[in-house]
């Protein structure tokens, strides 16, 4: 069976809350400045989700790929998620814009801030990724 759900655990394994996230889970990273993590879904809607912690509260919903999302990946600063897919296509997300900037009052990440980056960045970074070696 796939798991399609995201549950929010204490230290002692006691369930905080489990939500029902629609499409297979493929990743899931913390954000490492609010209480808020992003996840990655595979079949049938291949998206990328923000949800409030521990509410599970989805913050946003973002579609970006055209195949199941395989991988994803925090950037060194923790604003910007690289997502790898299916579709063969990397796509970056400026999801957890950091707290010098603007958010709003209930601390939680300011929605309007999650975008793609500019094209010339994932280009430099496609032709380097050709340049490697799978084996």
């Amino acid at each position: 069976m796939i798991d399609k759900s995201i549950s929010g655990i204490q230290r002692r394994k006691k369930k905080l809350n489990t939500i029902d996230a629609g499409s297979q889970v493929t990743s899931i990273i913390w954000s490492r400045e609010y209480k808020e993590l992003f996840s990655s879904h595979g079949f049938p809607r291949n998206h990328l989700s923000v949800w409030g912690y521990p509410s599970l509260n989805k913050v946003a919903d973002m579609k970006g790929h055209d195949a199941r999302v395989l991988h994803s990946a925090l950037s060194p600063d923790g604003q910007t998620v690289v997502t790898g897919a299916a579709d063969e296509n990397l796509k970056f997300w400026k999801v957890f814009e950091s707290k010098k900037g603007k958010k709003n009052g209930d601390g939680s990440n300011n929605v309007n801030a999650v975008k793609s980056t500019d094209d010339h960045l994932e280009d430099e970074l496609v032709s380097v990724v050709k340049n490697l070696s799978i084996r």
